[in-house]
């Protein structure tokens, strides 16, 4: 977890949500500026809101923002309206189903704020109906082409609307979300940024990232028959999956539009006000896989509130050949081989070493292993120390279904975490996978890559413990990434066969990267299975490197993927730090 997070969570937990606003006011964290400034600087001037007012779009779509109202503070309620007010696209309405059961002040005021204002629509229900239940019924009164979700304590950017219809102008999109905030409960101070990737599967599976702006077609939220009360507390996360398995088009807006705020009885302000939520969650997660012909034990991770392991079925006569790249002169081979084989709880697995060490010395108890171990061939390999080739080589000799790249060196330390990887690998759409891998000591070494802009390549967490969260957890949940270690990797043989294999005119360092590049362009995720843990068996240095002498087929993919941006990182994020930092400079 970076310094600034560490610090939020540490505060909020024992000094409150005022401790920690008046900690942010104060700006104690570091010399550059807080989140709140950074926000400040950043928002659009009054000249391009007034711009933005004065835009002629040839698509107007009526947006319905519906809101299910229960007991609503009156000085929120207005600050929710006043924020749609403020929108400069003025085309949208807002309907609020109110389940309060004879609250006479909200009633009264939802009456004059509609008689003031007839954007303004609302129902009054007879009872409380839950949550489900009450945004049913502000979505009957909806009339929009689109139906946007927003709770009734929370409140949108004046530029929240014209975002999502700008990005209409150029393609048809089913359902948009965007980036939000944690922010205080006067709504004064800005807290902390949610800043999301584009569309993740695995990361959804993890928990509900999305959460809000979630903007849908009004049709597919019909389709899928509205919110589910059996899902109270997680009608989000489900609805989300439910609209998303249908909708044929998403798209993420990288602007801070939603602010969440943080009070003593919402999720955002006291993670463990709503337990029941997260038990709602799993049941939606379990459906959701189970819609789309898949099937997970879900289990919670420990400390992490809404979060899940989805550790999926596999087809137990699946075969997994797990291919070692041997060129490290101390290796104990038969360590290596006795780790692998006890982590495994599978039927069918070979294990293919490709030992490049030339000790001659050696040979003799290659014979030895293979004579004692079921399923084990040693080849010998004494031409250059290219993974590329090395891996090209070994994959040629396996019987798999499966092909798990191992570099030499590295022990499973989490229980089944071969099938851990084959679970996800196995998923429709799923290309390749890789591990979390962590140095001697228990600290990250590779929880994903990001690739493009200026640094090409970086390898996020370097250096954190093992336990730590990370930004938003990303290093303890499973997710998407652009590209994974080739340390520990595995990929369908039919893929790798599509796709040749690796690349072996481009330099270790870049030969996974760009051998994941070819599997998104084909179509499929590249995916981080944070729950498949691998470790060091010895003290090595703290860095990764790719190789300085370049060949120039590593020049030219360094080059174009220098010119894009990872669709699994956001724009947002200060470019002067390391990756997923929230520190922002001045």
């Amino acid at each position: 977890m970076n310094a600034y997070l560490e610090k939020c969570h540490f505060i909020l937990k024992n000094e409150g949500i005022r401790g920690l606003i008046k900690k942010v006011n104060k700006k104690i964290f570091c010399k550059d500026i807080s989140y709140n400034e950074w926000f400040i600087n950043n928002k659009p001037s009054e000249n391009e809101l007034d711009m933005q007012r004065q835009t002629n779009f040839k698509i107007r779509p009526l947006i319905s923002i519906i809101v299910p109202t229960f007991n609503t503070p009156l000085n929120f309620l207005h600050e929710m309206i006043e924020s749609l007010q403020k929108q400069t696209y003025t085309n949208w309405e807002l309907c609020i189903g109110d389940g309060s059961g004879g609250n006479s002040l909200l009633e009264k005021e939802l009456n004059f704020l509609a008689s003031e204002d007839k954007r303004i629509k609302y129902v009054i229900l007879d009872k409380n109906r839950g949550i489900s239940g009450n945004t049913n019924c502000a979505l009957g009164l909806a009339k929009g082409e689109y139906i946007a979700l927003l709770d009734h304590d929370d409140f949108l950017a004046p530029q929240a609307l014209f975002r999502i219809v700008e990005a209409l102008q150029e393609d048809e999109i089913d359902v948009f979300y965007t980036d939000e905030d944690f922010v205080s409960g006067d709504g004064k101070t800005h807290i902390f940024p949610i800043l999301k990737p584009d569309y993740s599967e695995e990361l959804l599976c993890s928990h509900n990232y999305i959460t809000h702006f979630f903007v849908v077609r009004k049709e597919i939220i019909t389709t899928v028959g509205g919110f589910q009360s059996e899902f109270d507390g997680a009608q989000d996360y489900d609805i989300i999956f439910r609209c998303l398995e249908i909708a044929k088009s998403v798209k993420h807006i990288q602007d801070i539009l939603y602010h969440w705020r943080m009070h003593a009885s919402s999720v955002a302000g006291d993670p463990e006000s709503k337990n029941y939520a997260y038990e709602a969650g799993e049941k939606a997660l379990e459906k959701h896989l189970y819609r789309i012909g898949e099937s997970a034990t879900i289990k919670k991770i420990d400390g992490l509130h809404g979060m899940y392991q989805p550790a999926f079925e596999i087809d137990e006569n699946l075969s997994v050949s797990v291919v070692i790249a041997n060129v490290e002169t101390e290796c104990d081979l038969e360590k290596e081989i006795n780790d692998i084989y006890n982590n495994v709880k599978l039927k069918n697995i070979e294990i293919i070493i490709i030992d490049g060490r030339k000790v001659k010395e050696e040979y003799k108890n290659h014979k030895k292993l293979e004579n004692q171990y079921k399923n084990l061939k040693i080849d010998l390999w004494d031409k250059n120390d290219s993974y590329a080739q090395i891996n090209n080589y070994g994959a040629n000799k396996t019987r798999g279904d499966y092909l798990l790249f191992l570099n030499s060196g590295l022990s499973p330390i989490s229980g089944d975490a071969i099938r851990e990887m084959l679970g996800i690998c196995s998923r429709r759409g799923v290309g390749v996978v890789g591990a979390k891998v962590l140095y001697y000591d228990n600290t990250v070494r590779h929880a994903g890559i990001l690739i493009g802009g200026n640094k090409k390549i970086e390898y996020p967490f370097i250096g954190i413990d093992n336990f730590a969260d990370g930004y938003l957890q990303r290093p303890r949940i499973n997710c998407n990434y652009s590209a994974v270690s080739g340390m520990c990797m595995m990929v369908s043989k039919k893929v790798f066969i599509e796709e040749r294999g690796f690349n072996e005119n481009v330099n270790n360092g870049i030969s996974d990267v760009e051998f994941c590049y070819r599997i998104i362009e084909h179509g499929k995720r590249v995916a981080y299975a944070a729950h498949s843990i691998w470790k060091t068996r010895k003290k090595i240095k703290k860095a990764y490197c790719i190789d300085t002498q370049l060949t120039e087929e590593s020049k030219r993919f360094l080059k174009m993927i220098s010119n894009g941006e990872d669709p699994y990182y956001n724009k947002n994020f200060p470019l002067q730090t390391e990756p997923f930092s929230v520190i922002f400079k001045k």
